[in-house]
């Protein structure tokens, strides 16, 4: 090789090398075309899709709609009546509840209503002779002088020979004389009301009580309210219910209620009814669910 062919063949191996470099080089990526769908969706890709509010559960406790305090005009020593009371206890109207301690009173009373229709069952063929028309009304009154009932009105006399049969007999001075030792001894007992059952017990038999001591709480039958302490914004959600379910213990609906008004701002009512075949008792404690919006 000459020194003139020298350059020529440097040139030649730089333009090889150029071109073979080109030919391996990656090619520059290509910029991909939007879509129209890929150009209008500009939707964040960490959006969180709100949950459903979890519903309000409240729970309230069973209360006498209507309650009654039992209290005795005097003091004395309380004892026991028909029952054995304590709260739940259910009882019926004219079921003797409480007593004070009259036991002189009460044998006195007692000996003078035996001794009163002993002598009506003496009477009684002399009724059917005289007054045939009238023996069944005396039977009656006789059979109203047993020891388990409260002593009865005195028969209406219709004539005036049957009047003075009565007086003659003293019949009508002995049921005036008993009747106010009834009237007194009234004061030593305390006859249910209504059909009901006790709400509270403050006084056991066996202590003393003073005049106008509640010594119970009576309820009367069917008729309760739930009762709450909850937020004001719970009330007034829950007040946008006017008629709900409630639940005992078990998740059972046991009673269905209405609302009711209530003074006191974080107090809610509801005057609540046990469904057929459930009972619910004072006390008991209750909840209801709403939703929360």
């Amino acid at each position: 090789m000459t020194v003139k062919q020298f350059p020529l063949l440097t040139c030649l191996i730089f333009v090889c090398g150029f071109l073979l470099f080109g030919c391996t080089a990656d090619p520059k990526p290509a910029t991909p075309r939007k879509t129209e769908q890929q150009a209008t969706d500009n939707t964040p890709k960490n959006r969180i899709v709100p949950e459903t509010p979890e519903p309000i559960q409240i729970y309230g406790e069973v209360q006498p709609e209507q309650s009654l305090k039992v209290q005795f005009e005097i003091g004395g020593l309380l004892e026991a009546g028909e029952l054995s009371l304590q709260a739940g206890t259910i009882f019926r109207k004219n079921q003797l509840l409480f007593q004070l301690n009259n036991a002189a009173a009460f044998r006195v009373f007692n000996a003078g209503r035996q001794q009163l229709a002993n002598h009506v069952q003496i009477l009684l063929p002399a009724v059917q002779k005289n007054f045939p028309a009238e023996l069944d009304k005396w039977n009656a009154f006789l059979l109203a002088l047993g020891p388990e009932n409260l002593l009865p009105e005195f028969p209406q006399l219709n004539s005036k020979k049957e009047q003075e049969f009565a007086a003659d007999q003293n019949l009508e001075a002995q049921h005036l004389g008993l009747m106010q030792m009834q009237n007194n001894m009234r004061q030593h007992f305390y006859l249910a009301p209504f059909d009901g059952s006790i709400a509270e017990i403050r006084v056991q038999p066996g202590q003393t009580v003073s005049s106008g001591q509640t010594i119970a709480v009576l309820s009367e039958k069917g008729k309760h309210t739930w009762t709450a302490t909850i937020s004001i914004a719970d009330k007034k959600i829950l007040q946008a219910h006017p008629q709900l379910d409630f639940r005992n213990a078990k998740g059972e609906i046991v009673a269905t209620g209405k609302w009711m008004r209530s003074a006191q701002p974080h107090q809610l009512n509801y005057r609540i009814a046990p469904q057929k075949g459930h009972k619910i008792t004072n006390g008991e404690v209750l909840r209801t669910t709403v939703p929360a919006n």
